[in-house]
């Protein structure tokens, strides 16, 4: 009998006691995988960091530093903060796009007859202008103008001429373009002043998509667990999608998944989910949020980061969502219209009087490879438990076994010896799985048993050779049930 020593040689002959330390066997439970965020936007010249570049960044004050206030990715980063302080955040900062800035133009009509407050709502937050007596539209304007112009995080600069403000997006790009404005949005409570209004329009679309292709670069194949990746067009979809896919295979194992959000009615929401396919994705899809698209997405990727570290398999529903701005009642999507949503690919999110929650977080995966209906990877749970499944094995194995021999069962391994064989193997994975069903992660041990198969490779007898088919736990998602009176 011999044992396998890592530091000590076989032959020493100067009298001494020599002791080795190794942590092979150190660990016994589960491995915790701390979770890494990423958001990608773009920034305005303001921004200290360097175009098509990552950077980890620590509070919302770090990413306007390196943003700039009021840009794309400066607003992401801080809906991201308003829903978790601890999860490890970088920014992927893009170069503006060729194109055009989306502008509208408020125009003011009357002159004001009594004293009042314009309510003008800006990505959903409220700017007051006072208007007094005897105020015209151009100096009605001219107070707005300087109002928007104080809000230094709201997404557009103001200038005003005659009576019009003109509002231009810090940002290029068709991503401003459904970034919301209205007045008097509380309209219980909230009116123009007596004998004044306001109309809001588009003068200018913008236009413009951001190229993605630098910031993959830059990502290489460092792993982020979640992402929110707000470019939607056709071109960028794609383009992240194949990246994420690439990052799932085994030989890259840096698997991430996507949120973000989509705004359009129900019919535009269904067409577009009927258009995807990804498991890599989920897409929440709203209509009246005056909150925008990218913070949205950014606010969901959040909850689900700092939700999916502590418990993968969890559900997400009702999760709270802070810093989100209810739509109006008549704006609300209703839970028909949600059901649709989600029988088409599109993720959800839901109001309890005036909160905003997760609904249910489902990916765009939709059909198999043969084009049938498959719901295997309709939840995100299921992405982010297989993945803490791999990483936790792979962890474990690595740490255990860094440096062990390999043998068929059966003769005799000496006790000491760094010797594998399958049968241990089976034993190991087993232990894990008692692991994982004690965390919830997975259910039915004597299945597992039945279905694993670990052998040597027939052709390479370096290499083991494992499948395991774990049962993942479920969630409870709907409980139903029938009341059959008596009378």
């Amino acid at each position: 009998m011999s044992i396998s020593f890592n530091e000590i040689p076989a032959n020493l002959r100067n009298p001494q006691t020599i002791i080795e330390i190794s942590n092979e066997r150190a660990s016994s439970g589960l491995t915790l995988q701390p979770y890494v965020g990423l958001l990608i936007g773009q920034k305005i010249a303001a921004g200290s960091q360097t175009d098509d570049t990552i950077e980890l960044v620590t509070d919302e004050a770090d990413a306007k530093a390196k943003a700039g206030e009021g840009s794309i990715i400066h607003l992401m980063a801080k809906k991201w903060f308003e829903n978790n302080q601890f999860t490890t955040l970088s920014i992927g900062v893009l170069a503006e796009p060729a194109g055009a800035a989306n502008e509208r133009e408020i125009t003011i009509t009357g002159t004001a007859t009594a004293p009042g407050t314009m309510y003008f709502y800006l990505n959903g937050e409220l700017i007051q202008t006072a208007v007094a007596v005897d105020d015209d539209p151009t100096a009605i304007a001219a107070a707005m103008a300087i109002a928007i112009t104080a809000a230094t995080d709201v997404p557009y600069t103001a200038a005003a001429a005659l009576g019009v403000v003109t509002l231009i997006a810090k940002n290029f790009g068709t991503l401003m373009n459904t970034v919301d404005m209205r007045f008097n949005y509380d309209t219980a409570n909230q009116d123009f002043p007596a004998s004044v209004s306001g109309a809001i329009a588009e003068s200018v679309a913008g236009s413009g998509v951001p190229e993605l292709d630098n910031i993959i670069t830059a990502m290489a194949d460092t792993k982020y667990n979640i992402m929110s990746m707000p470019y939607l067009d056709i071109t960028s979809y794609n383009n992240f999608e194949q990246e994420l896919d690439r990052r799932y295979t085994a030989l890259v194992d840096s698997a991430g998944h996507n949120v973000t959000a989509k705004r359009g009615t129900v019919s535009e929401l269904v067409t577009f989910g009927g258009t995807q396919n990804s498991k890599h994705f989920s897409v929440i899809g709203e209509f009246g949020v005056p909150t925008s698209m990218f913070e949205l997405g950014a606010a969901n990727a959040a909850t689900a980061a700092f939700n999916g570290e502590i418990d993968p398999a969890r559900p997400f529903q009702t999760l709270g969502l802070a810093g989100i701005v209810a739509p109006t009642s008549d704006d609300e999507f209703r839970a028909s219209e949600r059901e649709t949503l989600m029988n088409n690919g599109i993720a959800t999110i839901k109001f309890i009087v005036g909160d905003a929650q997760v609904n249910r977080m489902i990916t765009m995966y939709q059909v198999g490879a043969s084009g049938a209906e498959d719901t295997s990877y309709l939840d995100i749970q299921t992405l982010l438990t297989l993945d803490y499944l791999r990483y936790d094995f792979k962890t474990f194995w690595s740490n255990r076994y860094p440096r062990h021999k390999l043998k068929d069962d059966g003769g005799v391994v000496a006790p000491g010896q760094k010797i594998m064989t399958p049968a241990v193997a089976k034993t190991e994975l087993v232990n894990r799985f008692k692991l994982w069903e004690d965390q919830g992660l997975v259910e039915d041990i004597d299945q597992f048993k039945t279905d694993m198969v670990v052998l040597i490779n027939s052709k390479d007898r370096n290499r083991l050779d494992i499948l395991i088919v774990p049962n993942l736990i479920n969630q409870l998602r709907v409980t139903a049930m029938q009341i059959a009176f008596i009378i």
